[in-house]
């Protein structure tokens, strides 16, 4: 999905642990967090669209937008109307 790697960055920032305690849209959030921080995805740059982001992680776009939401509320990320 991602090009290239950031220096000293994880192999994929989008792996989940089924075994876990967290909630999948807390690790889904901090996955994404992480991707930001680390350069996988770039800051101003549109994520990509939430049905890829959502097989990505294996997870329905429910559990995807209750994770963005939060980021979203956390001004980490912003949506913009009409834009995608």
């Amino acid at each position: 999905m991602m090009s290239g790697e950031p220096s000293g960055g994880p192999a994929t920032p989008y792996v989940l642990d089924p075994d876990s305690a967290a909630p999948l849209y807390h690790q889904i959030r901090e996955s994404l967090r992480g991707a930001i921080e680390d350069g996988y995805l770039e800051a101003g740059l549109m994520l990509p669209p939430e049905r890829e982001l959502a097989l990505t992680y294996g997870v329905n776009r429910l559990t995807l937008r209750q994770a963005v939401g939060e980021l979203v509320h956390e001004g980490l990320l912003r949506r913009e109307h009409g834009v995608g």
